[in-house]
């Protein structure tokens, strides 16, 4: 096997860069309003969930034998949005856990009026969509707490973590 050599590293394309992407929610469930183009551009960080593969363990004779088992996913995406004086972030994503479940009224909805979708579009720099997954069956499944601080002069942030049934690459 050949050494790794400068030929090596300086024939390799242009790096991905963390901030060239785009998060599109296709619709926000039905009673729940909000601007979709706000909830994108507003979007600070989020994760490309992450992918496992089960262990089948055989263990015979003081011998254990590791073998691959099924593809699955973390289920679970994170997104941390800029918020505005109208708290409308805030706003969506209250209005649409209480479709989901509402504390105040004991009620609910069933998946296929509170579940949606979103598109993750990476970029290269041209900016050409160099990939895209999109994210099926989404819903908001935690709405961290907001920081706020009388000390300093910062944007207000917020994290919103997202469950998600599979994704289509």
């Amino acid at each position: 096997m050949a050494r790794t050599s400068l030929q090596d590293v300086a024939g390799l394309r242009d790096p991905a860069q963390t901030w060239n992407f785009d998060l599109f929610f296709d619709r926000l469930p039905s009673g729940v309003s909000g601007n979709l183009r706000d909830l994108t551009f507003r979007v600070k960080t989020t994760q490309f969930p992450g992918a496992n593969l089960d262990a089948v363990e055989v263990e015979l004779h003081g011998v254990k034998l590791v073998f691959a088992g099924r593809a699955t996913y973390d289920h679970e995406f994170t997104v941390t949005f800029y918020e505005g004086v109208d708290w409308s972030v805030r706003n969506a994503f209250y209005s649409w856990r209480e479709l989901m479940r509402s504390w105040q009224n004991n009620s609910g909805s069933t998946s296929d009026l509170y579940k949606s979708s979103c598109t993750l579009s990476l970029y290269d720099d041209f900016p050409n969509e160099s990939k895209t997954i999109k994210l099926a069956g989404v819903w908001p499944k935690t709405i961290d707490s907001v920081d706020l601080d009388g000390g300093e002069s910062a944007a207000v942030m917020m994290s919103v973590t997202f469950s998600f049934d599979y994704i289509e690459e």
